[in-house]
């Protein structure tokens, strides 16, 4: 029986009715209208209460839930910062509200400024979804904001599946869906979700560096490629790159929804700064000890009690005293990587050589021919090391790209250890260098020394001829001018035994410094010294010459003074030898002589060893030097009074000595012979003067015949062929050239020879050399030379050809000081990438370091994966 109601306590309903009453209540609430409703823009209601629940991915548009309010907002919802059903948030405020607002009250909330932006952009990619590709990249533009990026990783890369357009100017090719998967050995195919292709602008591009890459936005993976012909390789190239692999990790973050917080952010791109700081620092320490030829390690660096540390780890640990990025890294704790080690030195150095040589390589790709010079010497280790010199012609330019100069280039490329020394192995090596540099033989014109490559017939000459006709041999005129004062001068004894006493001489007095102290201050007038005569380089012998001349009376004084002070008996009958041969007029003469001599040849000489010389200047000043020899046979008669009033300023007697003249005794059945009576004057002026310069100028008419040869070839282009000869004789002389060079030269070049001159002959009379005409033609009148191109062309030619080994020569005193005797054992490659750092510094220290260190971290990147 119930209780009538309003009597007695309330009863208490049952489980059962209270879920009936919970089911009635649910009912209710479902047939009630919707907040959204009464919003003029549903989709910010729907968007802040998919927001307050924490819900996923719009599936219609592909934008994350709270996108709209910005990536911070994404990144703290991200790191756990969501709304809980049990809290009331802002979504609820508004439900609670929201009965109680009027109509105009609802106009206001539906047209606010951030939920219009909201709706529009969610219009926008739900009108790209329902397209065929909508994630191709002409549909966005720069930059990318976070519901563009959004909605690419949402709808997936661009890969369509062809047909793909052929292009007519890459000889038919067009890309193949075959390039979206990677085959391994095994067998297995792997795809390749970076990969997309646009069809709307037919190229393909890193969907991970487009949305995510942040130092080169203008790379061709990031703007798109359409190279079909190298294709494979270039994705091989960039699917191993560091940047490319931290790009696909950013993007794998994405699709896993733990995008990275910004403090953790900062704190990579911090870590990732300071390594790159570091880096930047040891490649300039690198490169400074590269470029001062200084050791890099010291003594068991290993140990950190040890003093010598060697300069590399000195010069970092001084810097980190003043500078808090090292100061860091070597407070890290040990076993931490620090790149100190030995093996990162050579890494550096290899990378910093090779973008050096690669400079080079692409200067001289681009001339029009090269040349190589090479020469052989011996390291302290006893290995075998050819230096390599390409010599290549360039027309320099300024600014706005106006011609400024004809320049002749010279620069160094490696060593190369050579253990067959015969002529097959020597042009084995020649032939792979030129291959491993990447040059084109088919435009070598010229080459220059090595041991064995002269032979017309098996040697280097004769195979290098078969692999490149045009290529010309030019022995080194530097060493005929040597050959030719090794044979005159070691012909005549006089000649022998004078240059004994020069060397005996500086040796008595540069052994003591003692006496060198007493010569230096007599002779304190002058800064001319006594040199040792150098055994290779003849020109040098003209300094040791003029010192004794000018400084002769002042040397015999400190001789006598020797003889009447010292009290050392071997010094004393040292110095009596040297003063008496001093004081013999056949020796005052000599040294008038042979100065006379070498003067002349030294200029010659310095001359030679210049890389901007050319044939036409070496021939030349060949020619004046023979005359000037020539003219000095009719002047004995000037040198010997230049040797009287020598002799008079130490009182020498001016008179030969008469020497005794040994003769062969006769047998009994040989006849007796007619004997020349001579004076001692006469038998020096015959046998000494006049077989001197005669030795001298008959060696070199005979040793620089093979160069008088090939400047005959180019005498059309000499500036007084151009002006004097006929106009037959010109033609003639162009038609040489064009046989000799056909393959470079056309048959029109004897004719813009005749029109060359008729335009410029006023101007061609004021020039000495080819390299000066080809300056009037090329950077003086550049407008004229499309009109002779053949000119042009042979005059770079004949600039191309080599001179001296002198350049490579040079690079043999970079061997001694970096490869010494306590660095004996230095690796090939250390040894070839330090010298051209040292010999090539002006390239070097035009390096970009920050490329360099790309460069690194992309090789560590590489090895890592290898690993």
């Amino acid at each position: 029986m119930s209780t009538p109601t309003g009597s007695g306590p309330p009863k208490h309903l049952s489980g059962a009715a209270k879920r009936k009453l919970s089911k009635e209540r649910a009912e209710r609430l479902s047939k009630q209208s919707k907040i959204s409703c009464f919003l003029s823009t549903s989709s910010a209601s729907s968007f802040k209460d998919d927001e307050a629940h924490g819900a996923g991915t719009s599936m219609a548009s592909g934008i994350p839930d709270g996108v709209a309010t910005g990536e911070d907002d994404f990144i703290r919802r991200e790191s756990g910062r969501q709304v809980s059903d049990d809290k009331p948030g802002d979504n609820g405020k508004i439900i609670q509200n929201a009965t109680t607002v009027n109509s105009n009250e609802v106009c206001e909330i539906g047209g606010s400024e951030e939920d219009t932006k909201v709706s529009d952009s969610n219009v926008h990619y739900e009108s790209l979804a329902s397209i065929k590709f909508p994630t191709d990249k002409v549909r966005f533009s720069e930059p990318l904001s976070s519901q563009d990026k959004w909605f690419i990783i949402s709808n997936g890369p661009c890969q369509p599946s062809g047909p793909f357009p052929r292009d007519s100017g890459q000889k038919g090719r067009c890309f193949s869906e075959s390039y979206y998967t990677k085959v391994n050995r095994a067998g297995v195919k792997l795809r390749r979700a970076w990969l997309c292709y646009s069809p709307t602008s037919d190229y393909v591009y890193c969907q991970a560096c487009w949305l995510f890459s942040t130092r080169d936005r203008e790379s061709a993976w990031v703007n798109g490629t359409r190279d079909w012909g190298h294709l494979s390789a270039k994705i091989d190239l960039h699917e191993t790159s560091n940047a490319h692999i931290q790009c696909c990790m950013i993007l794998q973050q994405w699709h896993l929804r733990k995008t990275l917080t910004k403090d953790v952010e900062d704190a990579i791109r911090e870590e990732a700064n300071f390594w790159r700081q570091v880096l930047d620092r040891i490649i300039n320490v690198t490169l400074t000890l590269a470029l001062s030829n200084l050791p890099f390690r010291g003594h068991r660096e290993h140990e950190t009690s040890s003093e010598n540390t060697g300069n590399f780890h000195s010069i970092v640990t001084l810097i980190a005293k003043y500078d808090p990025v090292l100061d860091k890294l070597l407070n890290m704790p040990q076993g931490t990587v620090k790149y100190l080690s030995p093996d990162v030195q050579n890494e550096l150095i290899g990378i910093l050589s090779k973008c050096v040589r690669d400079g080079i390589i692409n200067d001289a790709s681009k001339a029009p021919f090269f040349a190589l010079i090479m020469y052989m010497t011996q390291d302290t280790g006893k290995r075998d090391q050819l230096s390599q010199v390409v010599r290549y012609v360039s027309i320099e330019t300024d600014r706005n790209g106006k011609p400024t100069e004809v320049k002749i280039n010279e620069s160094f490329l490696s060593f190369v250890e050579v253990e067959d020394q015969s002529a097959a192995g020597m042009t084995h090596t020649i032939l792979n260098s030129i291959e491993n540099n990447g040059l084109d033989i088919s435009k070598l014109r010229g080459y220059d020394e090595a041991a064995c490559i002269s032979g017309m017939y098996r040697g280097v000459q004769a195979r290098i001829t078969a692999q490149q006709p045009k290529a010309t041999y030019v022995h080194c005129t530097f060493h005929d001018l040597k050959l030719v004062l090794d044979d005159a001068m070691s012909d005549v004894p006089e000649v022998r035994n004078f240059f004994g006493v020069v060397e005996n001489l500086y040796a008595f007095f540069a052994h003591n410094t003692k006496r060198w102290h007493t010569l230096s201050s007599s002779a304190s007038e002058s800064n001319i010294t006594l040199k040792r005569l150098c055994p290779t380089k003849w020109s040098s012998r003209y300094d040791c010459l003029e010192a004794l001349r000018y400084h002769f009376t002042d040397i015999l004084k400190v001789l006598s003074k020797i003889i009447l002070l010292s009290k050392k008996k071997d010094e004393i009958l040292e110095a009596t030898a040297l003063k008496s041969q001093m004081e013999q007029f056949q020796f005052v003469f000599l040294v008038v002589l042979l100065t006379e001599i070498f003067e002349s040849i030294s200029c010659l000489s310095n001359l030679l060893e210049s890389p901007e010389g050319d044939l036409s200047k070496a021939v030349s000043l060949l020619q004046t030097c023979y005359v000037n020899l020539q003219e000095a046979r009719s002047r004995y008669d000037t040198l010997c009074k230049s040797t009287i009033e020598m002799a008079k300023t130490w009182g020498i007697s001016q008179e030969f000595e008469e020497q005794h003249v040994p003769r062969v005794k006769k047998f009994v059945d040989e006849l007796c012979e007619d004997q020349r009576l001579m004076s001692a004057e006469e038998r020096f002026r015959v046998n000494v003067f006049f077989a001197i310069l005669d030795r001298v100028s008959s060696q070199i008419k005979q040793r620089f015949r093979g160069l008088h040869e090939v400047v005959c070839t180019f005498n059309a282009l000499q500036p007084s062929t151009l002006t004097s000869a006929t106009d037959n004789d010109l033609y003639a002389a162009g038609e040489i050239l064009i046989n000799q060079y056909d393959t470079d030269l056309s048959p029109s070049l004897s004719g813009q020879l005749l029109s060359f001159r008729a335009c410029l002959k006023s101007e061609i009379s004021k020039r000495s050399t080819i390299k000066e005409v080809a300056a009037l033609l090329m950077v003086e009148n550049q407008s004229l030379s499309s009109s002779f191109p053949d000119i042009c062309t042979a005059c770079l030619l004949f600039l191309t050809i080599p001179v001296t080994v002198a350049t490579s020569e040079c690079s043999f005193s970079k061997v001694k000081i970096i490869k010494s005797y306590l660095r004996s054992s230095m690796s090939e490659e250390r040894l070839g990438g330090l010298a051209l750092l040292s010999i090539e510094n002006e390239r070097a220290r035009k390096l970009n370091i920050s490329k360099i260190t790309d460069v690194f971290a992309e090789l560590k990147a590489r090895e890592r994966l290898l690993q």
